[in-house]
């Protein structure tokens, strides 16, 4: 996909711009693009893990700590890349954290859904015959 939109000249900037994303997906395999979306999934799946969740923000905050404590090797842009990161992951955490595990596996499923609604769109409305 990166390749792709390489040639396409995409930025990231472009990433909120509907028509170019169509045409980009348009062109991708559709294997690939399922591939994507289960690789997605698991990574979703992954996420429920509370315990694994507290485990990485742990040893994220600890690679942040040092970072910050070394900004003579960490460019400030490493450093706001992780702190992003570790952002993201502690509310990740502290939403899983508050929610019933149980009603883990039908989000799960929901945002699965989603997304192949969303391909499934997405190749209708860019004519994509890819397979």
């Amino acid at each position: 996909m990166l390749d792709e939109a390489r040639k396409q000249g995409l930025t990231p900037a472009d990433a909120g711009n509907r028509h170019r994303m169509r045409s980009l997906i348009g062109r991708i395999p559709e294997k690939h693009v399922r591939r994507l979306i289960k690789d997605i999934m698991s990574l979703f799946h992954s996420l429920t893990n509370i315990a694994l969740l507290r485990t990485s923000h742990e040893i994220m905050q600890r690679c942040y700590e040092i970072m910050e404590s070394r900004p003579e090797i960490y460019q400030e842009d490493e450093r706001d890349g992780l702190r992003m990161g570790l952002h993201l992951l502690k509310g990740g955490l502290d939403l899983f954290e508050s929610m019933d595990a149980g009603l883990f596996p039908i989000i799960i499923a929901g945002i699965e859904e989603v997304e192949n609604d969303w391909y499934e769109q997405v190749r209708a409305e860019a004519g994509a015959h890819t397979t």
